[in-house]
């Protein structure tokens, strides 16, 4: 291939076409630049003749205004209403109103075609202070139209030739020129692009193209001394690459080892945590079975024998309000499903005692609402009056206490069951018995009951609950509504207000958990849901809490997220609410399984 004759080729191209360009940009600037030019010397030109259009139709009205003087002084209406004929026909004028102050109109005639540059005139006709009447003129503008007719014609003719001109003077000068100027750069760029970076472009002697000429000389220099070294640096890298290949060989070798004991060190990891999590999840329900047995050893083993020793001292009456009691609250503690009791109903029930007359309402009054038999006062006043209804109502409630603590004994049990349950699932995976129909609200309020103990001496515990139902494991929701509320507890150090809603928006179930306490510093929000992170005291949580939380939710196609400030933190859980048909369907299935 000859590289001289395909350069040439290459050089002649790409002349050719940068002078057609440079050729075609040359002559649209000319010819923007004349029709421009002469479009402004138009517009000039045309205003200048309207304003001076102006002035000669005010010379002519005051002519006209002078000549009328002689006729309408003589009152020859005849002749004046000739000369505004004649001024009318001539062709400028296409409008005339003569008004006599004698005889009145004396010519009238409506212009046909009025001027929209050329404002019409009015003039007062007088002769020695005497008005002798008025004439109006309307011009018309064909003259002025003729005229910028004539000049827009000599103006295309002198743009025509100036463009024949320029394209002459382009195509057979400049072109000329240029093409000779740029010969040469184009032939060394044309090698430049071909890899001569070796060959030098001739300068031409003009400064700003020689400037231009002298950086792409530098610029393919450089390419050459750049090309030179990468040549260098690829023999260096290629045996380095020689020698790093060994030395992966060796790693992988050894990668292999580590990777089994990396599986058996994970194994080992992984069951830790799970223990961590067992541990930390069975604390709460036997630490309730614990407290309550204590209750219930301390019944039976003190209080038994002086309740039936007790018993046996009442007469009719006293039995009777004791029998009630006792009914009423095993009855009504038959489920851990009861409200706490708060300050406002037990301040209403002893206002009702004391409107009945009974003594000690208060006391009463709170021991009624503490065993959960308060909305079952109406049936109860009969049997006061007896003289020591305080001593009975509070003996008459010990067996109901015990049996709360009992119930709370089965709950606990359950729990620590289902814990235990739920890691033989893990480990034994068996059929998915999560998908069952949770009433959240009634959960929670188990939960509340359980930790009634731990909450009861400084937390106000308010709760506001929309009869929310959602799809899923009843026994995994009350680990996260059990650890939200003991982590409130904590934060707040066990004084202040807890307050726990639940709610339906748009199809989901939210659960939020408020506390009053101190908040969560700045500093560590994005890490309280990291595995064993915590703040508490060394024993007290060992940062499972959270994170078993966020695996239970995420579980259920939910979220758990989180706002705090000094005063007022809110845990708040969103999961996809049950609707009638799942609800539905899973009932069926329920029914068929017990079947």
């Amino acid at each position: 291939m000859d590289f001289s004759a395909e350069g040439a080729n290459v050089k002649k191209r790409k002349k050719s076409n940068f002078m057609d360009h440079s050729h075609r940009i040359s002559l649209v600037i000319s010819t923007v630049t004349i029709l421009a030019v002469q479009f402004l010397s138009i517009l000039v030109i045309t205003l200048l003749m309207i304003s001076g259009s102006g002035r000669e139709s005010d010379r002519i009205a005051d002519e006209i205004a002078n000549i009328l003087i002689e006729p309408l002084y003589n009152v020859d209406d005849g002749q004046a209403a000739r000369i505004g004929e004649v001024l009318v026909s001539s062709g400028r004028i296409t409008g005339i109103r003569i008004v006599s102050s004698a005889t009145g109109v004396v010519l009238d005639i409506k212009p046909k075609d009025p001027s929209t540059f050329i404002a019409p005139r009015t003039r007062n006709i007088l002769y020695k202070l005497i008005a002798l009447g008025s004439v109006r003129l309307t011009f018309g503008e064909a003259y002025l139209f003729a005229m910028v007719r004539s000049i827009v014609l000599s103006a295309i003719l002198v743009v025509l030739a100036v463009m024949g001109a320029s394209f002459l003077a382009n195509h057979y000068l400049v072109q000329r020129r240029v093409n000779d100027l740029f010969a040469s750069l184009a032939y060394g760029i044309s090698g430049i692009a071909g890899g001569r970076y070796d060959r030098e472009i001739p300068e031409t002697g003009y400064l700003d193209i020689d400037a231009i000429i002298k950086m792409m000389n530098d610029m393919a220099a450089n390419i050459h001394v750049k090309n030179e070294q990468l040549l260098g640096m690829n023999k260096l890298l290629e045996r380095r690459v020689g020698e790093r290949t060994g030395e992966l060989e060796a790693a992988l070798a050894e990668q292999r080892l580590l990777q089994d004991r990396l599986i058996e060190s994970g194994k080992l990891s992984a069951l830790g945590q799970l223990a961590a999590g067992i541990a930390h999840e069975l604390n709460t329900p036997l630490g309730a079975i614990n407290s309550s047995g204590r209750i219930l050893l301390d019944f039976l083993d003190s209080k038994i024998a002086g309740q039936l020793a007790f018993v046996r001292t009442l007469d009719a009456r006293e039995a009777g309000l004791f029998d009630a009691i006792v009914s009423l609250g095993i009855k009504g503690n038959g489920t851990l499903n009861l409200p706490l009791p708060s300050r406002a109903k037990t301040r209403e029930i002893a206002g009702i005692l004391e409107r009945e007359g009974v003594s000690d309402s208060e006391p009463i009054a709170s021991v009624l609402c503490d065993i959960g038999i308060a909305d079952s006062i109406d049936g109860l006043i009969p049997f006061f009056g007896t003289g020591r209804d305080l001593e009975i109502v509070t003996i008459a409630a010990e067996p109901i206490i015990a049996r709360r603590m009992a119930q709370i004994v089965s709950e606990s049990a359950d729990k620590a069951a289902g814990v235990v349950g739920a890691l033989r699932s893990y480990l034994v995976p068996e059929v998915n018995k999560d998908n069952q129909i949770v009433d959240v609200d009634a959960d929670i309020t188990k939960v509340l009951t359980l930790m009634h103990n731990m909450l009861k001496h400084g937390i106000a515990v308010r709760t506001d609950f929309s009869s929310v139902r959602v799809i899923g494991s009843s026994d995994k929701l009350s680990q996260v509504w059990m650890n939200l509320i003991r982590n409130a507890a904590q934060a707040m150090d066990f004084r202040g207000e807890l307050v726990i809603r639940t709610a339906i928006r748009d199809g989901n179930a939210v659960v939020t958990v408020e506390d009053s306490g101190s908040g969560i510093p700045e500093a560590i929000r994005d890490r309280v849901f990291e595995p064993f992170f915590t703040t508490k005291r060394h024993g007290d949580g060992m940062g499972l809490g959270l994170d078993i939380c966020k695996k239970i939710v995420e579980a259920h196609q939910g979220r758990i997220a989180f706002e705090s400030r000094p005063g007022r933190t809110v845990f708040t859980i969103t999961i996809p609410a049950a609707h009638e048909e799942a609800m539905a369907s899973i009932g069926q299935r329920a029914d068929v399984n017990h079947a």
